[in-house]
């Protein structure tokens, strides 16, 4: 049987958990070096450590982009204050008289972080120049200067927090790396050491090798009556070494029951009871397991 694939770092680091409970178990009889518990630990502690501190930094960037938003917000209201004040001075609508404002050919104010920051940076300027057209605690210079630096160092911390996402990403990646190499080297060495039937196998979290997938479930089943026989046939499946045929006398037993089993895609019963209905399934079998039964065919005997 196939190994696992792991497709994502939790079961990575299940897998990761599991061959560290084998090793401590069995990798001194073994003697086994690639596989031993101290360097299978050293490779998941690498990644579970990653991991953690991965989604740490993914946290703390949710909340300063939360902080960002915050400061946005604020800002903008600024930027909309001191728009509206400037209007009994300049005008309601964008004319050459705003010109300096950091307006241009409209009185918009930008959801933009970096626009929104221009903006800020004009009105802070042209405020400060005009002195006389300032509101106090409303329209400001240095409302604006305290605004455009609450939102400036909202956005660096963005900005610097992403770098440090996608630097805690990589490390987490090498680690995963390192994991999925250990495993496979454990897979390599358990190979050479016991055989590919070998339940010890199961104690790493592993599959045994020679270990047959288990098949899939019959399809297309029917019984043919022919006289006081009944001949079952099914469509060959998959990985199957055998199958095994259940049946269930209505109105007699509480559940099927397993009646035989074949080797090939078909079953007969024979001198089985007149005027009797009865229940079948298959299922199909090898090494690896049991498959789970076919739908259920009724038939009845005349």
């Amino acid at each position: 049987m196939r190994q696992k694939a792991y497709n994502s770092v939790a079961a990575l680091i299940n897998a990761g958990t599991k061959l560290s409970a084998g090793a401590e178990t069995h990798a001194t009889s073994l003697d086994l070096v690639v596989g031993s518990k101290s360097v299978i630990d050293s490779d998941l502690n690498g990644l579970t450590t990653t991991t953690a501190a991965h989604l740490a930094g993914k946290s703390l960037l949710r909340n300063r982009w939360t902080a960002l938003e915050q400061a946005t917000n604020a800002a903008y209201g600024v930027a909309l204050n001191i728009r509206d004040t400037l209007k009994r001075a300049l005008g309601s609508s964008y004319s050459s008289a705003w010109e300096g404002t950091g307006f241009s050919a409209s009185l918009i104010i930008s959801r933009s972080v970096a626009r929104l920051e221009n903006q800020l940076r004009s009105l802070k300027g042209y405020l400060a120049d005009h002195a006389d057209l300032e509101v106090p605690t409303f329209a400001t210079s240095a409302l604006a200067d305290a605004a455009l630096d609450a939102l400036t160092i909202a956005n660096t911390a963005v900005t610097v927090q992403k770098g440090a996402v996608r630097s805690l990403l990589a490390a987490r990646k090498l680690k995963e790396k390192a994991m999925r190499q250990r495993i496979r080297g454990v897979v390599e060495e358990l190979t050479r050491v016991i055989g590919g039937l070998d339940g010890r196998w199961d104690s790493f979290g592993l599959n045994q090798p020679d270990l047959k997938q288990t098949p899939p479930r019959p399809v297309n089943v029917s019984v043919a009556v022919i006289g006081n026989n009944g001949v079952v046939k099914w469509d060959k499946v998959a990985r199957a070494s055998y199958h095994r045929v259940w049946v269930k006398i209505v109105g007699v037993d509480e559940e099927a029951l397993p009646a035989g089993n074949s080797t090939d895609n078909n079953f007969t019963f024979e001198n089985l009871a007149p005027n009797t209905q009865f229940e079948v399934a298959v299922s199909a079998l090898n090494n690896g397991g049991e498959s789970a039964r076919s739908a259920v065919v009724v038939f009845q005997t005349a």
